[in-house]
């Protein structure tokens, strides 16, 4: 039962010299979500410029018809996703304006 008491008033001592790099922080939140709103709108620009390139490539004759109206499909859904968000963001925005401060 001592060696109990012993080990843990060790850890606790070990733990209490550890130095803490105050260097290293946690990202804020606001961070984490402009980095997910950029990663999301570059994951759709390259969606829909693959689309493009799909698009060039059946032009040559190199890519055959039913890759290119899935990755049109494609394209087109994720516009519209984009196009969804930013009605919802500016929706957002426009209620916050309207309140009373």
């Amino acid at each position: 039962m001592f060696s109990l008491f012993k080990t843990a008033a060790k850890a606790y001592n070990d733990t209490q010299s550890m130095k803490v790099n105050p260097s290293v922080s946690k990202p804020s939140v606001d961070n984490i979500f402009a980095d997910f709103v950029k990663s999301s709108y570059n994951d759709a620009v390259d969606t829909i410029q693959g689309s493009e390139k799909l698009s060039m490539q059946s032009l040559q004759g190199k890519v055959d018809t039913t890759t290119v109206v899935t990755a049109i499909s494609n394209a087109e859904v994720t516009l519209q996703a984009v196009l969804a968000i930013r009605d919802k963001f500016i929706a957002a925005y426009q209620d916050i304006m309207k309140m009373q401060i």
